[in-house]
């Protein structure tokens, strides 16, 4: 909490750095509440732990079917876009 409150901005937790669900349970139990994910197993690790959070897609590179996945069953509403 002491390190989220020295940013003005969001902070987001990359799941890629270590998803697994001790890690993400104890961040969630810390104050966490937004997650940096890149694939729909990374969705549905931090779902499993916290239904509420919030999950940025910010992978560079999206199959259509993820992104139909995180909107429509994750909903999930912040999508990085690359051209």
């Amino acid at each position: 909490r002491q390190f989220m409150g020295m940013f003005p901005g969001k902070t987001a937790y990359a799941v890629k750095t270590n998803g697994e669900q001790i890690v993400l349970k104890t961040l969630v139990e810390a104050g966490v509440k937004a997650f940096d994910v890149a694939s729909p197993g990374e969705f549905a690790a931090v779902r499993a732990v916290s239904p509420d959070a919030e999950m940025l897609y910010m992978h560079p590179v999206k199959a259509q079917s993820d992104i139909k996945l995180a909107l429509e069953k994750y909903a999930i509403r912040v999508i990085s876009l690359d051209h």
